[in-house]
């Protein structure tokens, strides 16, 4: 019987409990191994601090070989290239995945795969790569995974229209007028998601209306609220032009905050029509995007990487 591929999830051990790397690398190093456990063996690897001059240096020369290397957001902030050409040699392939890294700010060099988050993201990116020759690699679509606490929580309530924002604060614009009407979360560490959780059930519209900070940022944001509402069974009210948002949902998905009225005029329609046929539209749509974003589809997507890249 042929040895599963050894795939290591490399993370940068300060940012061990932050969310993303918590996300794309603990959990998704977990639902690979549930998915993909006969042909994937998926570890996790810190990249370590700097001791002493050369120490990474060491650490990637010493690496084992044939596996396939992802390395994490954190981590790939201080992957330079001499590391990166280290790394490279020991591996079967190098994996960057840059989540919501500013474009111009990728690490573009010793990548085997650039790993995107989004539709979006992998088609911006796969059109730069056949345009810069400097720019190594290809680019792959693996979806951002939900976080795994969400799975086997029960379903949003449908007895009464109750509104909820789930993240930090600050990224959100609610208007003043609708404050009263949406409950808010505060979500910045992993604990406050723990202590969440035993509340989100209570609600069945997210809302996802992102504050204006002015400036322009090349920030490809994947659209992770809107997974996160899929998967506890709750409709998005959410911007247009949200990162993949008309890509799953549809450009008719009756609760974008762009149009006449603004986000207040959307949010009516969504307290207003509760239940109703609009109501039930909207979670069908919700539904298929919770299919195409399982973590069994993650998975997939995962292992048909590895199969190309073997």
């Amino acid at each position: 019987m042929k040895k599963p591929t050894r795939l290591y999830f490399v993370y940068w051990e300060p940012t061990a409990t932050v969310g993303s790397t918590v996300m794309r690398a603990f959990q998704l190093s977990e639902i690979v191994n549930r998915f993909c456990g006969d042909e994937i063996e998926a570890r996790l690897m810190p990249l370590p601090r700097r001791k002493y001059k050369g120490h990474r240096h060491l650490w990637a020369a010493t690496r084992p070989r044939d596996a396939i290397y992802f390395v994490s957001k954190a981590a790939l902030r201080r992957l330079t290239p001499p590391l990166a050409a280290l790394l490279r040699r020991r591996a079967r392939s190098l994996w960057y995945d840059h989540v919501d890294e500013p474009m111009e700010s990728l690490n573009r060099i010793g990548a085997d795969v650039h790993i995107c988050c989004s539709v979006h993201q992998h088609d911006l990116l796969s059109r730069q790569l056949n345009q810069d020759p400097e720019f190594t690699g290809q680019a792959r679509l693996i979806l951002h995974n939900t976080d795994l606490r969400l799975e086997g929580r029960a379903p949003a309530q449908q007895d009464s229209f109750a509104a909820l924002y789930l993240g930090d604060p600050v990224n959100s614009a609610i208007p003043p007028q609708l404050q009263p009407e949406i409950a808010v979360e505060s979500v910045k560490t992993t604990a406050e998601f723990d202590a969440a959780l035993d509340r989100v059930s209570r609600f069945n519209l997210h809302f996802n209306h992102r504050a204006d900070r002015g400036g322009h940022s090349s920030s490809i944001k994947p659209f992770v609220k809107g997974f996160t509402a899929a998967a506890l069974g709750a409709n998005i009210l959410t911007q247009r032009s949200t990162t993949d948002a008309e890509h799953f949902l549809g450009a008719d998905y009756p609760y974008y905050s762009e149009g006449p009225g603004g986000v207040e005029a959307a949010f009516a329609r969504a307290r207003d029509g509760f239940g109703g046929p609009e109501w039930r539209e909207a979670r069908d749509r919700m539904r298929c995007m919770r299919d195409q974003t399982r973590p069994e589809r993650i998975a997939a997507q995962v292992r048909d990487l590895v199969r190309e890249c073997s």
